[in-house]
């Protein structure tokens, strides 16, 4: 009597792609005999299913389909740095199952892996490996490092990392124009995974107002991770907006759009007809002014565009992963946010000297529901 696990999915799993678990029994000749199979995430069952086997004593088993419901995009956190709590631990808990009538039998019990939100592509999926690859190295985006990454100061900026849940240290250092560094800002933490909002308001929490006023970059780096360089983005000629979404790996990618914002509105309205009247002595008139249709709800779809200044094929291939995004945001220069919508792209090749370079315009819609006043 004896379960034997002979594949689990990689530590650091996407939630989103195949979490596939081999694994046998030596008792799969007795009657009646099945695998009875539990998902078990954070220390909580989420599922019990049956399993019979397949190929020889081997059966397989995908826990996807239950863990990728049961955890969520990390929460828009206000504060510098947080934890990333959606990171959780994973096991599945095999038992034989057998006899007239069937009995739960032998149990076996995969080790823990940590999985997160994120859906790659099959290619990256079954190229990655976060374990190895990412964690305490690299950030969860594909923003090409070597761009600087501009922002607005007014807006949110997310960038997190997975971590061993060893103690690490948070780096930050203002530079001014002149690329001479004007204070540094060092934190230990030990986290699964990190967190961190970027946003001007955060980084006075550990800066004076007067030094981020002088600073026109940062860099960023958490042990020994690459360093990510934030630009502020203080030069545009039209009132530029900045676009957030929820990337593939699980993380808030985000993009200054400079040029262009156009805006334009289609209102739907639903009405009524209904008769209003009024005494007049003994006689009870109805008149045009008392009468006729009443707008009760009015939906306003407006739709716009945003471009980007010329930015590099490097720059472009990553921004075309944005429309896989999901959860847009529509930053205005004041920091003020609305869901969006992208509906839309269009990009145009231009050369500068030797360079190829581009513009993309992105087309966006959101709906007002706007409800009248009922009288």
């Amino acid at each position: 009597m004896a379960i034997s696990f002979h594949s689990i999915p990689n530590n650091y799993a996407p939630s989103d792609n195949p979490l596939t678990y081999v694994f046998s029994s030596d008792q799969t000749a007795q009657d009646n005999f099945s695998f009875k199979v539990e998902v078990i995430l954070a220390g909580t069952v989420l599922s019990e299913d049956k399993v019979f086997p397949e190929v020889s004593n081997r059966a397989h088993f995908d826990a996807s389909t239950y863990v990728l419901d049961a955890i969520d995009l990390p929460a828009k956190t206000t504060g510098l740095e947080t934890e990333l709590l959606p990171v959780r631990g994973v096991k599945l808990r095999v038992t034989e199952n057998y006899g007239t009538p069937p009995a739960d039998q032998a149990t076996s019990t995969s080790t823990e892996t940590y999985t997160f939100k994120a859906g790659l592509s099959d290619i990256d999926w079954s190229s990655i490996d976060f374990e190895t690859d990412w964690v305490n190295q690299k950030f969860l985006t594909n923003y090409p490092q070597t761009e600087d990454w501009n922002i607005l100061r007014n807006q949110d900026v997310f960038l997190q990392i997975l971590s061993d849940n060893t103690s690490q240290q948070l780096k930050i250092i203002l530079y001014d124009a002149n690329d001479a560094s004007i204070n540094t800002y060092t934190v230990n933490q030990t986290y699964i995974a990190w967190q961190l909002n970027l946003s001007e308001s955060n980084l006075e929490t550990v800066f004076s107002a007067l030094e981020l006023d002088q600073t026109a970059y940062f860099t960023i780096q958490i042990g020994t991770s690459e360093i990510r360089t934030f630009r502020y983005k203080d030069d545009y000629c039209w009132t530029a907006h900045s676009l957030m979404w929820g990337n593939r790996f699980g993380g808030w990618d985000t993009f200054v759009f400079v040029h262009n914002k156009t805006d334009k509105g289609k209102v739907k309205a639903r009405n009524y007809i209904k008769q209003f009247g009024q005494w007049d002595n003994l006689s009870f008139n109805y008149t045009p002014l008392t009468s006729g249709e009443i707008d009760f709800v009015k939906d306003i779809e407006n739709t716009g565009t945003i471009t980007t200044e010329y930015i590099t094929r490097e720059l472009q291939n990553w921004l075309v992963e944005g429309l896989a995004g999901l959860g847009y945001v529509l930053y205005d220069p004041a920091g003020d946010a609305v869901t969006v919508k992208i509906t839309t792209t269009s990009w145009t090749e231009g050369q500068d000297r030797f360079d190829d370079l581009f513009f993309e315009s992105w087309k966006y819609m959101r709906t007002n529901l706007n409800r009248t006043v009922k009288l």
